[in-house]
């Protein structure tokens, strides 16, 4: 009997992200990582992780998870020409688990929600060696169906997972 696996996508491969990724791997689980730089790709690749540049190689997830660095990286990457939210399937997710305002965060949520997907924004709070033993502090505004989805990968990421209100109010909290 074969296991379904969760198609996860997680795009930002930095300080905090590379480790918030791999906490995500597992054996029910097909990730595809990607980053704008290749030079982690070789250990997430030997250990099963398909890697790419191409945000649009994310667009088939069921959850796509974010850790960008600011409103420019994550509107590009989601709403941008060619936009990750425009090509994903209805029903799918995307959590936010980087810093991003507020104003940016409603209109991110506001153009999902028209295409169907599913969006949570879920900052974190932890240093690198928290990030790298899965016991960030997570703050997670959306609405809570939607948060029951996720929950199960938030868990690997964080041990403090708090749901705060609606979009947006993860970022607030933080």
């Amino acid at each position: 009997m074969s296991v379904v696996k969760t198609k996860l996508g997680f795009a930002g491969l930095g300080q905090m992200g590379r480790h918030m990724a791999r906490n995500l791997m597992g054996p029910d689980v097909e990730l595809t990582v990607c980053n704008r730089s290749p030079g982690l790709f070789a250990s997430f690749e030997r250990d099963g992780a398909k890697a790419t540049t191409n945000p649009a190689d994310m667009a088939g997830c069921d959850i796509v998870f974010l850790c960008l660095p600011g409103d420019g990286a994550v509107k590009g990457m989601l709403l941008g020409k060619d936009g990750l939210v425009s090509r994903m399937r209805e029903g799918s997710v995307v959590v936010d688990c980087g810093t991003v305002s507020f104003a940016a965060t409603k209109e991110i949520a506001a153009a999902c929600a028209a295409r169907g997907v599913g969006f949570i924004d879920a900052p974190v709070s932890g240093m690198e060696a928290r990030a790298k033993d899965g016991t960030l502090s997570i703050m997670a505004g959306g609405d809570a169906a939607t948060l029951d989805t996720v929950m199960p990968f938030l868990g690997r990421m964080g041990n403090k997972i708090l749901h705060v209100g609606g979009p947006g109010s993860g970022q607030l909290t933080k």
